[in-house]
């Protein structure tokens, strides 16, 4: 169901700034995501370089925060990975484009971010029609997640709040100013628990990142 019109995003609390990140980490390993935590957005992007071998099949999600780490650009120019997301730019057929993106889900990596972490551990992210959820979910062999400190919540509930009441609304500005049409949320996702060892790895970067 689509969101309501946006409206202008509250201005983020910033409850993370009262969390230590190596307690939340302790909480994310107790789920299974195998949590690290990093300076900046330097050694992030460092960490993703040393976590998926050259040559891998690699995919993304939609994320301000790749963006702003340096990945995308990385993504986008280098040949050290093969990137699923070049084919599917490629192709003009609507149909083949719906299923270039069904495929690329299914990556041996997949780096992407969260819509918010609560300090217990639990990971929200929101989707439109759910290529990235769908991946994070089951389809990916392996998924890295990169997370600024500004996207930990409390609890669970906050962490849901923030994604409706904040990140929605700045997604949406950002839809429309860049793609001219408005943001739909369609599938929201809360991981609790990997029971896959070492499936899903979890960048904690001391730094705002995304929204």
């Amino acid at each position: 169901m689509p969101m309501p019109e946006s409206a202008p995003a509250p201005e983020d609390r910033r409850v993370a700034a009262g969390h230590d990140l190596e307690q939340v980490a302790a909480h994310c390993a107790r789920r299974g995501f195998n949590p690290e935590v990093v300076a900046d957005r330097e050694a992030a992007l460092q960490r993703i370089r040393e976590l998926i071998p050259i040559g891998s099949d690699v995919t993304n999600g939609s994320s301000v925060t790749l963006r702003e780490i340096g990945l995308m650009a990385e993504l986008e120019s280098s040949r050290r990975w093969r990137w699923r997301r070049a084919e599917i730019y490629a192709t003009k057929e609507p149909e083949k484009r719906v299923e270039l993106r069904r495929w690329a889900t299914t990556a041996d990596y997949m780096v992407g971010s969260v819509n918010a972490l609560a300090a217990t551990g639990e990971a929200v992210c929101l989707d439109a029609g759910g290529t990235r959820v769908g991946g994070y979910a089951y389809g990916a062999g392996q998924v890295i997640w990169v997370v600024g400190r500004n996207k930990v919540t409390s609890t669970l509930a906050e962490a849901i709040e923030r994604v409706r009441t904040h990140v929605f609304p700045l997604e949406d500005q950002r839809m429309r100013r860049d793609m001219g049409q408005p943001a739909f949320a369609g599938k929201l996702l809360v991981v609790e628990h990997e029971p896959l060892p070492d499936r899903i790895r979890l960048i904690l970067v001391d730094e705002d990142l995304g929204y």
